[in-house]
Parts: C-alpha cells; structure tokens; sequence
C-alpha cells in the first residue's frame, strides 16, 4: 500500500459535528509541513438525513481533501459500516475517528515524523476529553499505556475510543475488524475490536506518542453514560470471546473467565448499589481485586490521575 494515513469516519445523524470534524483535519494538515498524504472516508449510516441534501453540502471538501463518501442503503450499525469503511484504505496506516471528535492542530506535524519510520503495528496517541457542559479538558494518559491482553481485557488501559490508536494495516488487518457480539447490547464495539486483535496476536509491537494530538468529546449524546448498558455489552463480548476460542487455550478462558466475574461484579457494585457486606459474600475474589489488589497494577495509574484531575476540577460526568 501506499504511505499515508486513510481515516475513516461513521456518520450517523452527526450534522451538528461533522463539519468540525473534518474542519479540524483540515487546519492540521495545512499546519503540517513534511504533507503526510491522507485520505477520508465518510460512511453514512443514516442515508434518509435530509440535511445532508443529496451530499451537497460535502462539496466545499471536495477540493481540500481526498474525500471518499459511502452510502448505506440501510443502517447498518457502527461496527459494519466502519468494516465498510476499512475494505476501501488504500494506505499503509488508518484510524477510525467518530463524527463529534476533533484532532489537534499539530496531528499531522507529530504523526508524519513518526509513523513511517518506526516499524511498529500500532501506535497509541495521548488526547484530552473535553467535557462539552463544564467546558474543561482532562488528559488522557499520564503514563505508557498499554495494549496487551490483561491490560485491554480488564480495561485497565484507557483506551476508549479507537482514535487513539493508528494501525499498521501490514499487522493489523482491515477486514472484519470490527465485530457484531451482540443486536441487543451496545457500546463495545471498540472494546471488541481491540481484544479481536489480541487474541490472534498478543505479541503486537506499539509505541506511545506521548504528544496531545486528539480531543475526544464528552456529552449527553455519549453511548458510555448508560451504565447498565456498557456493562452487559461487556459481557456478551467476553462471552463471545469464549465461544470462539480453542477450548485447548485454558489460560486464555481463564482470563475471559475472571473478566466475565468481575463485570458481574461492577453490576452488583455500581447498578445494584450491593452492600460491602454481601460484595464480600459473593465476589470475594473481585472485591478485593477492586478494592486493594488493583492498586499495585501499574497500568491503572493514568486511570487514577485522570479521575483526580476531574474530582480537581469539578468533573463528574
């Protein structure tokens, strides 16, 4: 494949952001200097949005951009459509940037002076998450996060979003990336992209970027603000997981095994609002991986310093 970065985006009744969206690629590329060659790849997921107006309203891009426009006769739902998205890069890097999501003016500046010529599979990118009531930002990762089974199978690494990550299309293949685990549970999609990946090759080769170079936005419209509802997603995905997996992999199902508990666990202890008393009685091994274990787990650190810059500011989303 050619060098560059293609970046696929999933527009889904998103006219309120899109623009911004693609407006903030625009101000980094032109603030760049080596012109890392990039491409976009609009998927609409809502074909019958009638502020799209035939698409017109994409054409002041036309010109500015390598702008690619994929129609769904239907939706289809995120993890399809990005699929979708994916069958069409034509260079050696991608990421997956959602419609009400910004990158940073220096995005281009930082990635073309990494990302060919590093041999890496992927690499991880700091960001801020903008919390759009309080108008205030909080960093994302003030340590070396991780991309490595426990880490991302525990959600120990903050990785919430796949704009964090820019894939090396060599060692991370496009097709079926994404994966349906559930029509009735929503919000991992991400999640279970990141553990498709993992588990046919744990020993993926990444570098962390260090530099803020996206912005991730918090607001109402967030699928992550339905507790309950991230919570089963979890537990389909994990149950997905150890359908598909050799039966022979015991240390693998075990792990799947523990994930599974402890998400089972997070819904007694943050839905049910169950008592220490009887979190104790019944999670046991859960409740003191929460409570006392977790903490000697160097990869949850930025998790930490992140929730103490929100608690600093006021941030309780």
């Amino acid at each position: 494949m050619n060098k560059g970065l293609s970046i696929i985006i999933t527009y889904y009744n998103g006219y309120n952001y899109i623009f911004n969206c693609i407006d903030s690629l625009l101000a980094s590329f032109s603030n760049s200097k080596s012109k890392l060659k990039f491409e976009v790849i609009l998927v609409v997921d809502s074909p019958n949005d009638p502020k799209l107006d035939n698409y017109k309203v994409f054409d002041k891009y036309y010109e500015m951009l390598d702008l690619t426009i994929l129609k769904n006769e239907f939706n289809i739902g995120v993890s399809e459509s990005r699929n979708k998205g994916l069958k069409s890069v034509k260079f050696n890097h991608f990421t997956i940037i959602d419609q009400d999501d910004l990158v940073t003016l220096n995005y281009f500046s930082v990635l073309e002076n990494n990302i060919n010529i590093f041999d890496f599979d992927l690499y991880i990118i700091n960001a801020n998450i903008r919390y759009t009531k309080s108008n205030t930002e909080s960093k994302m990762f003030y340590f070396t996060p991780k991309f490595e089974l426990e880490s991302i199978l525990f959600q120990n690494t903050n990785i919430i979003t796949p704009a964090l990550i820019i894939f090396n299309s060599n060692a991370v293949k496009t097709d079926g990336l994404f994966i349906e685990t559930s029509e009735k549970y929503k919000g991992c999609d991400d999640w279970a992209a990141y553990l498709n990946i993992l588990m046919k090759n744990n020993s993926i080769k990444y570098r962390y970027i260090e530099d803020v170079l996206f912005t991730y936005c918090y607001h109402d419209n967030n699928y992550s603000h339905n507790l309950k509802e991230m919570i089963f997603s979890s537990i389909t995905v994990i149950d997905f997981f150890i359908k598909v997996t050799d039966k022979s992999n015991t240390k693998i199902l075990n792990a799947l095994t523990f994930a599974r508990k402890r998400y089972e666990f997070l819904y007694y202890q943050k839905v049910k609002k169950m008592n220490y008393f009887d979190l104790i009685r019944y999670f046991s091994d859960q409740f003191f991986y929460q409570y006392f274990f977790s903490f000697f787990n160097f990869d949850r650190l930025s998790r930490l310093f992140y929730r103490l810059s929100r608690l600093k500011k006021n941030v309780f989303p």
